[in-house]
């Protein structure tokens, strides 16, 4: 058979190689998303109205025997040199235990394992954007459990986030998710997540926080001598409910720093928590496809159908979020930052898919501050209205 040519022992598709007996198959996946941010008012002296490319990521996807497969993606975006994405292998050994190594997202909250592609806003709530990075390189065992009823991950991560060639300690994180999906047509999910990372980790602390994706009005400014001497628990949980061309959906999170000092204050556990329940509806009727990463929209009339040369509406997507982010009282009254306790965050979003593969978004988003935030030139913010466009294309 190895001697035949290689036009007969492999099928090849647009964006795929097979082999004939599909003993193994190599995909080529990619993703563009353009955006424009803008403040809708004059004097915040901290951010600048642009245009950025969000993410220009390629990735490679691999399965072989069906039970090895590997994921490379590289990411181009937001950065001057291109870095790495997810770069794990996974090995299937039987449904209830699968095991992933390499670099890859943590298994923490809906919201953050929900691809960009079909976020239901161009930016994840402000707290699930700060309590967990990017990626992590790590361990992890994951399945399926009693008949596609329970979903598990267990993990074990360096801690420093995404590619750093090695730990910069003896001490790892332990991650855990676990996710119910009582109904068999998967229209209804529970999920609960946990992170433990060791007390005293180098150059550890709370971090800043921004609104709209940590991107844009910082309303918490830590000391930058803060150094947590404790452990750092992150846990949450949330629900999901999706319906034809419905999905409802929320989240609360806790990020609880044990014995955090500076240079100016005692030491204190501070925790900081959050909650947000958001809902979209598909306007064109559309249903929502596909919940392992996000729902798909697929329009019944795309915008131009080759096949019958007619052109159409395409589908509308309409999501809307309420957040609420309530920082530690102890963390601006002793001094660990300055800003302000409390956020509550309005985002609302239209989304277009010309294809299923296009999508133009147009965001809005309001915040509001408990107490007046002070940009660097000393200017004084009581609420901030943000607005996000976005192209995205990907295959």
């Amino acid at each position: 058979a190895n001697e035949r040519p290689w036009t007969e022992r492999i099928e090849l598709g647009m964006f795929y190689v097979l082999d004939k007996e599909k003993h193994w198959r190599l995909e080529v996946r990619g993703r563009l998303m353009t955006d424009g941010i803008f403040i809708a008012e004059s004097g915040h002296h901290d951010f600048d109205n642009s245009f950025q490319v969000r993410r220009a990521r390629i990735e490679f996807r691999a399965q072989v025997y069906e039970r090895l497969s590997f994921d490379l993606g590289i990411e181009a975006g937001r950065t001057s040199d291109a870095d790495l994405r997810n770069a794990y292998v996974s090995l299937e050994i039987v449904d209830p235990f699968q095991i992933q190594v390499g670099q890859m997202l943590l298994p923490y909250s809906t919201e953050r394992l929900t691809s960009s592609k079909f976020l239901s806003h161009p930016e994840r709530s402000i707290l699930v954007s700060s309590l967990v990075g990017n990626r992590d390189t790590g361990a992890m065992a994951h399945g399926v459990l009693f008949d596609d009823l329970a979903h598990y991950s267990l993990g074990i991560f360096n801690g420093n986030g995404q590619n750093q060639r090695l730990d910069v300690d003896d001490s790892f994180d332990y991650a855990a998710r676990l996710e119910l999906r009582p109904f068999s047509d998967d229209s209804f999910r529970i999920t609960a997540n946990y992170i433990l990372s060791p007390p005293d980790r180098t150059s550890s602390g709370p971090e800043d926080l921004k609104t709209v994706g940590n991107q844009v009005t910082k309303f918490l400014d830590y000391d930058a001598a803060n150094r947590r001497r404790g452990r750092r628990q992150r846990a949450g949980g949330g629900v999901l409910f999706s319906r034809g061309p419905f999905e409802v959906k929320g989240e609360v999170n806790f990020d609880y720093h044990e014995r955090v000092r500076s240079s100016t204050t005692p030491r204190s556990d501070l925790l900081n928590w959050s909650w947000f329940v958001g809902a979209s509806w598909v306007l064109t009727g559309e249903e929502l496809k596909g919940k392992n990463d996000g729902a798909r929209v697929t329009p019944a009339q795309p915008f131009f159908d080759p096949a019958t040369k007619s052109i159409g509406l395409g589908a509308f997507q309409l999501a809307l979020r309420y957040e609420d982010v309530i920082v530690d009282e102890r963390t601006i009254r002793q001094g660990f930052a300055v800003g302000t306790d409390r956020v509550r965050a309005l985002a609302s979003t239209l989304h277009w898919y010309p294809w299923t593969e296009v999508r133009l978004s147009l965001n809005y988003t309001y915040s509001n501050f408990d107490d007046p935030v002070f940009d660097s030139q000393g200017h004084r913010h009581k609420d901030d209205h943000a607005i996000v466009t976005r192209f995205a294309f990907w295959f």
